[in-house]
C-alpha cells in the first residue's frame, strides 16, 4: 500500500514480479498524485482517494483484501514497498518454495535493517541491486513481521504482530529505510507534510532530519561482526531471535506480541549467498 513512493516501487514490482509474476502483485495506492504507480505493466492496482494516515485503518483494510485473495490463491505476502523479503538461498530457491515448504498458518521474517555507511559507500543507485551496493545490515526485532500468511489473520498496526506464535523458516526481510541517507531523508520530509488522522501517532516517521541523522551516525559506529554468515544457528543471530522469541511470554493478549525494540549490538554482514538477489 503506497502514498506518494518514487524511490521504492520500480525497485519492489523488480524483485516481487520476478519472485510470482507481475500478475500475481497488488498495489493499494491511497491517491498518490506523482506518477509513481503508473506504467507498472501487469501489477493489479486498486486506486483510493486520499485520506490522512490511519494505521488502525490500513492494517485492517490490507487484512481484509488479503482474506478475499486467500479464496483465489494458497499464500498471500503482505510488505510495505521499502520491504524486501528473500527467501535463505541455502532452504529455498524463491519466495514460492518458501510458501509451499511452510507449515504453519504464518511465516514471520527475521528482519534487517539495511545500513547505508556513507563514508564507505556511494549513493544507491536503484537500478541496480542493492544487495551489489549495501554491505552492512542491523537486526531490529520490530521487522520480525509476519508476512507470509496462508489462513486468513488481522495484522496489528505497522503489521508487526497477529495472534500466532513467532515461526521462522529461513525467511529475510531487508528493509530498506536507511539504505541511502540522502533518499531516506526525502522520504522522512514527505512522511512528515502528509495529514495524519493521529497526530501522536508515526513519530518515527514523523521526526526532525538531526534525530535521524544521529540514528544513521550511531549504528554506523557499532563494531562490525565480520565473521557473522546471517546463520540462524550462530550468534550473534541466533540469540537475537532467541530474545525475541522469548519476548513472547506474558504478551498473549497484547496488541504486539512481541517486544519491538530488541536490537543488534553490531552490524552484520550480508553475505555472498544474498547478493544479486534484491
Amino acid at each position: 500500500m503506497v502514498y506518494n513512493e518514487p524511490d521504492f516501487m520500480d525497485l519492489w514490482c523488480r524483485h516481487y514480479g520476478a519472485q510470482v509474476g507481475l500478475e500475481n502483485c497488488f498495489i493499494i495506492d491511497h491517491g498518490s498524485d506523482d506518477g509513481t504507480t503508473d506504467n507498472l505493466g501487469s501489477v493489479n492496482i486498486l486506486r483510493l482517494p486520499r485520506s490522512p494516515q490511519d494505521d488502525d485503518w490500513r492494517s485492517q483494510l490490507v487484512s481484509d483484501f488479503s482474506v478475499g485473495l486467500l479464496t483465489r490463491y494458497d499464500c498471500v505476502i503482505y510488505t510495505d514497498v521499502d520491504e524486501i523479503l528473500v527467501a535463505d538461498p541455502r532452504c529455498h530457491r524463491n519466495l514460492t518454495d518458501a510458501a509451499r515448504a511452510m507449515r504453519g498458518p504464518v511465516m514471520h521474517a527475521i528482519g534487517l535493517e539495511v545500513w547505508h555507511l556513507a563514508a564507505e559507500e556511494a549513493a544507491i543507485d536503484i537500478a541496480r541491486p542493492v544487495s551489489d551496493q549495501r554491505h552492512w545490515a542491523w537486526f531490529n526485532s520490530a521487522l520480525c513481521k509476519p508476512s507470509l500468511i496462508r489462513e486468513p489473520i488481522r495484522w496489528a498496526p505497522g503489521f508487526h504482530s497477529v495472534d500466532a506464535p513467532l515461526a521462522f523458516d529461513h525467511l529475510y526481510l531487508f528493509h530498506l529505510r536507511y539504505f541511502d541517507v540522502a533518499r531516506g531523508l526525502a522520504r522522512l520530509s514527505r512522511t512528515r507534510s502528509m495529514a495524519w488522522a493521529d497526530e501522536t501517532a508515526g513519530d518515527h516517521q514523523r521526526q526532525p532530519d538531526e534525530a535521524w541523522l544521529r540514528l544513521v551516525r550511531d549504528v554506523g559506529h557499532l563494531p562490525k561482526a565480520e565473521d557473522a554468515d546471517l546463520d540462524t544457528t550462530a550468534a550473534p543471530l541466533a540469540d537475537l531471535l532467541q530474545r525475541t522469541i522469548d519476548s513472547q511470554l506474558g504478551r498473549q493478549t497484547d496488541t504486539y506480541r512481541i517486544d519491538l525494540g530488541i536490537h543488534g549490538r553490531s552490524l552484520l554482514p550480508i553475505p555472498p549467498r544474498f547478493k544479486g538477489r534484491f
